[in-house]
């Protein structure tokens, strides 16, 4: 009985051996397994990324282009203001009104302030 006990016992510690083992050996396979799974998820983190760069980037161009509307009013508005300072420096009078004279542009004045009353 004792041989079958220190037989049972050795195969016993055999089998326990054999199980850390393999253990050990599947431990190892799923670490490499686990640096894939980190790595598509690296990957896919990073697509994400680049989506919401691609999409900040189209944001910055409508609002480029809108801007550059918005220039190219200003510059035609101050092209005008240039061409009056101009006339104005050369001290030609621009009328504000279509009267002849100056009287015509009282009597209008005059009318207008006795309709208001």
């Amino acid at each position: 009985m004792d041989t079958f006990l220190f037989i049972a016992v050795l195969w016993m510690g055999f089998a326990i051996w054999q199980y850390r083992q393999e253990k050990n050996q599947l431990k190892e396979r799923l670490r490499e397994y686990s640096s894939l799974i980190s790595q598509e998820e690296y990957i896919e983190n990073l697509d994400n990324a680049i989506s919401e760069k691609e999409t900040q980037v189209e944001n910055l161009d409508n609002i480029k282009e809108s801007l550059e509307d918005s220039i190219k009013k200003l510059r035609v508005k101050l092209n005008e203001l240039d061409d009056r300072l101009y006339v104005k420096s050369l001290d030609f009078y621009e009328p504000q009104y279509a009267f002849i004279t100056s009287q015509d542009g009282s009597i209008a004045v005059l009318g207008r302030l006795l309709n208001s009353r």
